[in-house]
């Protein structure tokens, strides 16, 4: 009998202490045509307690043929109009070319926490967004979220 009580107590630490945490992953995608580009974008959102901590959006270039002899190009374009974001204390910028030229993906994280005040101005953020509110916000704007 005490190895049972033991069981569902253990059990019930183990459940509590996990759901306590309040940790949610929203990941969104939508798929855009662009000329001369189809784009993948994804947008990773990870909340604790429901408030957000964490932003990183992903975009995935699959350049058309005609396109990939200006791929440096065209990434050095994005670098410059994505790369002011990062004079933002919690903002982290990146971006690689790939397959010969063919794909170009860039991230912006951005760190709520760590975040100026600047840059959530910047980005229109408060830190109060819900896991709720921005799931119907992304669906709204036509992503696909789970």
């Amino acid at each position: 009998m005490k190895k049972i009580i033991y069981l569902v107590l253990f059990t019930t630490i183990i459940l509590s202490t996990t759901a306590c945490s309040g940790e949610k992953t929203l990941v969104c995608t939508k798929n855009l045509d662009s000329d001369g580009a189809k784009i993948l974008n994804t947008n990773t959102l990870t909340f604790k307690n429901d408030k957000i901590k964490v932003m990183e959006m992903e975009y995935n270039y699959e350049l058309d043929e005609e396109y990939v002899k200006n791929a440096e190009s065209i990434k050095s374009n994005i670098d410059k109009q994505f790369s002011e974001y990062t004079k933002y204390e919690g903002i982290n910028y990146t971006s690689t070319l790939t397959n010969e030229n063919k794909k170009i993906k860039y991230t912006i994280q951005i760190n709520i926490d760590k975040i100026d005040d600047e840059g959530k101005k910047a980005f229109n953020i408060t830190g109060d967004e819900s896991y709720d509110a921005n799931k119907l916000s992304l669906k709204e704007a036509g992503f696909n979220c789970k």
